[in-house]
């Protein structure tokens, strides 16, 4: 699951994300993705009605990340395209928003599981470290 998360990162950190560029006419490929992003919540939303069926939830998930994987790994091996960045967006926001009604993720995410503690670790001394460098440019500026 992770893999799936970090590679629809990848794809919305390398692709535009606006203009005319980011703009993607669907095709065959993306219908059917389309159809089993709707497939799976009615599935979801079935299980959830059944007493909430945590079971039926993750296998309707594992079936719709298969379904974004083949339709990415279809999409950068053939002849076909780009992939399109909002509907795989859409795709792990989804599990993403599943993923936190079901109690597996910590805290709020856009997409994906929290950054582990190293990597939180490595963004909080990199903020300490811009705050330091900030605070030593404006007592350098004060006493030119």
């Amino acid at each position: 699951m992770q893999e799936f998360f970090l590679g629809v990162k990848h794809i919305l950190r390398s692709t535009p994300s606006h203009g005319v560029d980011a703009f993607q006419k669907w095709g065959a490929e993306e219908t059917v993705l389309n159809d089993a992003l709707r497939r799976c919540a009615d599935e979801v939303h079935a299980a959830f009605c059944d007493n909430i069926d945590t079971r039926a939830v993750l296998e309707a998930i594992r079936d719709l990340v298969g379904k974004g994987n083949a339709y990415t790994e279809a999409r950068r091996g053939g002849d076909s395209g780009a992939v399109n960045r909002g509907l795989l967006k859409s795709v792990a926001a989804y599990i993403t928003r599943i993923f936190d009604v079901l109690g597996l993720i910590g805290r709020q995410e856009e997409i994906g599981f929290p950054a582990s503690s190293q990597q939180s670790a490595n963004v909080s001394f990199s903020n300490l470290l811009v705050r330091i460098r900030s605070w030593l440019f404006s007592i350098l500026f004060f006493f030119r």
